[in-house]
């Protein structure tokens, strides 16, 4: 039996994974219970399709033999694979104590840490991971990424290029990734010219994938450099044609035409587009400064095979003049269409008044659109506001170029800094809360219908979801878990009806509200729009509310796109799939 185990072992060491596996397996039919190589076929299988059978491999090598420390490591990682972080957490702390001298369980525990929210605890492990091993080039890497998130930008600048340094140069996505955090990095601190090393490290990849091209044009993109930007993009929405992703069912599904454009903000449809009941086609109109655009070389009569449209357009501040031809492009299909991407103009930012200004119980700042170029208060006269502003890009969400202005010459040097052309001026409203914190609700619409979403609790007004850490306040999660259990009743009687209302007025089959509530009852608007990222990437032990809540949301879009669907059917007499 020794001898079958010592040739796994070789074999296993040796990189030859199918050879290792039979002799485990041949072991284990010899000795059904040996520790050793229950954990070490575990070990070998946890990384590819037979996760079930590595755990419960891994399992019963700890029932046997507790102080198996790789085999706890190994179990950790396929936790915090599915999603169990605080469970993948405590086998990395168990494991640790078994292995305190291996650098991966380090880095494994830190980046676990990360995305618990710890950010202080996760750069002690990777510390600890490089100080054990230096040449671990994924612990400088990871370290990088958790720097940048506590905006410590030019730190995690050195620790993607100390990453790099240690990568080997076959580990190409590695890099790649590494090379993106470098870049993005750089950007927050105009280290110009770290990003077009970085930016020309990805494009000289000898195999590019779209990956890489899609990263490449984003990084030319934030150099300012968009005629090359939409150059790549063109070249890959060419290359990528109609992509067709099929239904994870063995009946027919019906089929959604997602449609995107280049040089276009779009609506990211990962979660809230169900692969289990629904064909998924997706386009990229090539810019319209093309000769072949839009299609770019499809055939019109493949996409008319769809049965519903959903343009990902999302922003009419960033649409590079696609909506015209996504518009004219669904009325050729002549398919049921969410969204349609000339509904989006009433939701720019400084439409707000207009379209929601008499809603009652609705608090909607004055707004205004100014050229950046503005040089003296006289050019900013179009600013009808005085006092605390905010100053941002015209369709910009993220809040990494929001600034909060208290004079006209911060504001007028504010637009100066900007690198856009046209400028949003917003009133600063006070949200605070009377416990000192921010609060800022996010609410989907589907149909017009209100959904709850999340809520973020910050320490400062730039009130973003990532920035609250729930993983790490148990309260927090808490108070986020009432108000998707009922927001309603969180909001109370006038924000409830202000919201439905703002949802109705809104009129998009999909989109969705940033809002916060003031003392009076009152519900501040922040923005409304389509431009609303749904998924659902919170560990499940820790947000388990979530993984209650947002299915719904999904659910809800799935049968407002099938019923649109059979709707369409119907009137045109064709016959519905079984």
């Amino acid at each position: 039996m020794r001898s079958v185990f010592s040739q796994a072992l070789q074999q296993h060491a040796l990189g030859k994974a199918k050879a290792a596996e039979a002799l485990y397996r041949q072991h284990l039919g010899l000795a059904p219970d040996h520790a050793e190589t229950l954990a070490m076929l575990g070990l070998l299988l946890a990384g590819g399709p037979e996760v079930e059978e590595a755990e419960a491999l891994l399992r019963r090598a700890l029932a046997q033999k507790p102080d198996h420390g790789g085999a706890r490591h190994a179990l950790g990682r396929i936790l915090a694979g599915r999603g169990e972080v605080a469970a993948a957490i405590a086998a990395f702390q168990a494991a640790a104590a078994l292995l305190p001298q291996l650098a991966p369980l380090q880095n494994d525990w830190g980046v676990a840490l990360h995305r618990q929210g710890n950010s202080q605890d996760a750069l002690i492990r990777l510390n600890a991971a490089i100080a054990l091993d230096p040449s671990f080039g994924p612990a400088h890497a990871n370290r990088g990424v958790v720097l940048a998130d506590l905006g410590l930008y030019a730190e995690a600048a050195e620790a993607q290029l100390a990453a790099l340094a240690r990568l080997p140069s076959d580990a190409l996505e590695d890099r790649i990734r590494s090379l993106v955090w470098l870049a993005q990095a750089a950007i927050k601190t105009k280290a110009r010219a770290r990003i077009e090393a970085a930016l020309a490290e990805v494009r000289a990849c000898q195999t590019p994938t779209r990956d890489v091209i899609e990263e490449a044009a984003g990084l030319l993109l934030a150099l300012g450099r968009i005629e090359d930007s939409q150059h790549l993009q063109n070249h890959l929405a060419r290359e990528k044609g109609l992509s067709r992703v099929v239904a994870k069912s063995s009946k027919e599904k019906p089929v959604i035409l997602l449609i995107g454009g280049v040089g276009a903000a779009r609506l990211q449809t990962r979660y809230l587009v169900d692969p289990t009941q629904f064909d998924i086609w997706s386009l990229d109109m090539v810019s319209p400064d093309q000769p072949d655009a839009p299609l770019g070389g499809v055939d019109l009569a493949d996409l008319a095979q769809a049965d519903l449209v959903f343009p990902t357009l999302s922003e009419v501040d960033l649409a590079g003049g696609q909506i015209e031809a996504c518009s004219a492009l669904c009325q050729r299909l002549a398919r049921p269409v969410l969204n349609p991407s000339e509904a989006l103009f009433p939701s720019r930012r400084d439409l707000a008044q207009t379209l929601f200004g008499d809603i009652e119980g609705l608090k909607v700042p004055a707004v205004a659109r100014v050229c950046r170029a503005a040089s003296d208060r006289a050019e900013c006269g179009d600013v009808p506001m005085s006092g605390a502003r905010l100053v941002r890009p015209a369709g910009d969400h993220g809040g990494d170029h929001l600034t909060l202005v208290n004079t006209d010459e911060e504001c007028v040097h504010a637009l100066s800094e900007l690198e856009t052309e046209t400028a949003v001026v917003t009133e600063f409203v006070n949200f605070q809360s009377p416990d000192g914190y921010w609060r800022k609700y996010r609410l989907i619409f589907v149909d017009r219908q209100v959904f709850p979403y999340h809520l973020a609790i910050c320490d400062h007004w730039i009130a973003h979801y990532w920035r609250s850490e729930p993983a790490r306040h148990d309260w927090k999660r808490q108070e986020e878990a009432r108000f998707l259990a009922d927001w309603r009743g969180v909001f109370g009687p006038l924000a409830s009806q202000a919201i439905e209302q703002v949802a109705r007025r809104l009129d998009l089959d999909y989109g969705g509200v940033d809002c916060a509530l003031l003392a009076n009852g009152e519900v501040v608007l922040f923005e409304a729009n389509a431009s609303f990222l749904l998924h659902l990437d919170e560990p499940a032990d820790l947000f388990a509310y979530k993984h209650v809540a947002t299915p719904k949301i999904r659910a809800a879009f799935t049968a407002m796109a099938l019923g649109r669907i059979a709707a369409a059917r119907g009137s045109s007499g064709e016959q519905q799939p079984e």
